[in-house]
């Protein structure tokens, strides 16, 4: 960069600032800003371009178009891509009205108007505009131009990311023949066509080989681009990312740590590229460290509802949330909590369920309070809705009912926030599970708040489209009832909850877990000893007694709950 200021002084010195070549050098430095990832930078330079290359050659000169042909491309990397798309299509067809349809910076201009239509949505009008430039630069070309394997290159690109990634594959192993015959092994342009060939290979499921490709790949690149390239920079997180979903996720940490090293090293702390590997780390980082900390979970149980147990402060915490620990408070190092709240929250939150899962409930909840103050910063309130789920629960277990309590009325404020019908139903539910728990300790009208969260959520579900749900809901608010020896209410909830389950196929278990409650709540209403006021096969219990399964919240493990065994 410094070389392409020094040549635009030196040529404003010797030849004048106003000289075609003076303004070729700044528009050139320019451009290298775009490419570097400094497109704002770019686009400012490149406005003083274009207005002093219009002044002095003309707005419709050659120099004056490939400028607003550059500011265009800028401004879409700066993630103005409504503007740039009108400046695209007005420079092409300035480009054809002075240049004609078949020169080189016309088919160029087409070449990046429908890579732009792709990159904001329209991928079938890019597939289109692709065809119909690969057909003209064959034509005017001939088979063996790069600049036709580059059209060819994208087209199959957009064919993929329509969906057809059989067909990305097939075009890449095409093109790639063509390349490697014309063009060398060791062109940029064929390293680039392999690339792109063991991402569609990823995409279309063929992670294996792509793994194989990716690895030989960079042993390539090495040596010919050398270890400090840009592009071999996006084929190492591409190998990494194969490697997580071969299911390494250690290696892939250390591969997007060496990365985020390089990158550091290559274009220093402040640059995109490096703030992209930061983030890609981060992530791996936290993938890892989940898997460290569910692997120690037997079985697997909701995130929200985990019971905590009693504190063991004094035992060593096992390796494996050590190592859990140490992924997630390296991502929290990585991670600007100003920049990305939601996204250190989401850290702070995996820290304290790693601390809740081994008894330190203190450290667990000073993280999850952490974990609401910058989740609140951030605009989505279903993840904050899961967090304060489990600091009132973790909180609960410590038997901090007030605080508790103060907790889940600050989250019922957030409820209505959240747009999706079906995850609002789900953190009422927990909400009446946590109520009916502060009502066992004494909580004053805590079982009455659970009651109206379950009918809050029978509001929301449909009992047609999902029974099992709706069922699950109408036996916790049974159990409620029963809690606060409301009798008649709690027989209601339980007959209808039985009406619901029958309508599940597969439900012995689920249907003797509410069977078994409407029988009890019968019996103390005085009705006859196994006898219950619900008709069909399989009502009665008929004097054998069974020890009742807990209720399951939404989303637990359908295998948590197992048939009870009866007793004599």
């Amino acid at each position: 960069m410094e070389q392409f200021g020094t040549l635009a002084r030196q040529a404003a010195q010797r030849l004048g600032p106003d000289h075609r070549d003076t303004l070729r050098a700044r528009l050139e430095r320019a451009e290298m800003w775009a490419m570097s990832g400094h497109p704002l930078v770019a686009a400012d330079e490149l406005r003083q371009v274009v207005g002093d290359t219009a002044r002095v050659c003309g707005r419709d000169d050659a120099d004056t178009l490939r400028a607003r042909h550059s500011l265009a491309h800028a401004r879409a990397l700066a993630e103005d891509v409504p503007g740039a798309l009108v400046e695209f299509e007005q420079v092409l067809c300035d480009f054809q009205r002075e240049l004609g349809d078949e020169a080189p910076e016309t088919l160029g201009a087409r070449s990046f108007l429908a890579l732009w239509w792709g990159a904001a949505g329209d991928t079938a009008g890019a597939i289109t505009a692709l065809e119909q430039l690969v057909a003209d630069r064959e034509e005017l070309l001939g088979r063996d131009h790069p600049e036709l394997f580059w059209a060819r290159h994208n087209l199959a690109a957009y064919r993929g990311r329509s969906g057809d990634t059989a067909g990305a594959v097939s075009a890449y192993e095409d093109l790639f023949a063509d390349r490697e015959r014309v063009l060398g092994p060791d062109h940029t342009d064929t390293l680039a066509n392999r690339a792109e060939h063991a991402y569609w290979l990823r995409e279309s499921g063929r992670n294996t080989e792509a793994l194989f490709a990716l690895e030989r790949l960079v042993v390539d690149m090495e040596r010919v681009l050398g270890t400090c390239h840009i592009e071999l920079f996006g084929v190492q997180r591409s190998l990494a990312w194969c490697w997580e979903e071969a299911g390494d996720t250690a290696g892939s940490v250390l591969a997007h740590r060496q990365q985020l090293d390089d990158v550091r090293g290559a274009f220093g702390p402040d640059h995109a590229q490096t703030a992209e590997a930061a983030v890609t780390l981060t992530h791996a980082l936290i993938g890892r460290g989940r898997e460290l900390r569910d692997g120690s979970r037997t079985p697997p149980s909701d995130p929200e509802r985990r019971t905590a147990m009693p504190e063991e402060t004094s035992q060593p915490r096992p390796a494996r949330l050590e190592q859990a620990l140490a992924c997630f408070n390296e991502a929290r190092g990585l991670t600007d909590p100003e920049e990305s709240p939601g996204v250190y929250g989401i850290i702070l939150h995996d820290i304290a369920d790693t601390y809740r899962d081994a008894h330190d409930l203190k450290e667990a909840v000073e993280h999850f309070r952490q974990a609401v103050s910058y989740k609140q910063q951030a605009d989505n309130p279903s993840d904050l809705a899961t967090t304060m789920t489990a600091l009132a629960n973790t909180l609960v277990a410590m038997g901090e009912r007030t605080e508790a309590r103060e907790v889940l009325e600050q989250l019922a404020a957030e409820v209505p926030k959240i747009g999706d019908t079906e995850r609002r139903a789900a953190v009422l539910h927990n909400m009446a599970l946590t109520y009916e728990e502060l009502g066992r300790m004494g909580v004053e009208r805590a079982y009455a708040d659970a009651v109206s969260a379950c009918r809050a959520v029978l509001a929301l579900i449909d009992g047609a489209s999902d029974p099992g749900w709706y069922a699950s809901v109408l036996k916790d608010m049974g159990d409620v009832y029963d809690a606060q020896d409301m009798l008649p209410q709690a027989h209601a909830a339980y007959e209808e909850a039985v009406r619901y389950t029958r309508r599940i196929e597969s439900t012995s278990t689920s249907l003797i877990t509410v069977l078994i409650a409407l029988g009890r709540t019968s019996r103390r209403l005085g009705k006859r000893e196994g006898e219950t006021t619900v008709s069909g096969d399989g009502a009665a219990v008929n004097g054998a007694r069974f020890a009742a399964a807990p209720s399951q919240p939404r989303g637990a493990s359908p295998d948590a709950l197992s048939d009870a065994a009866p007793t004599p």
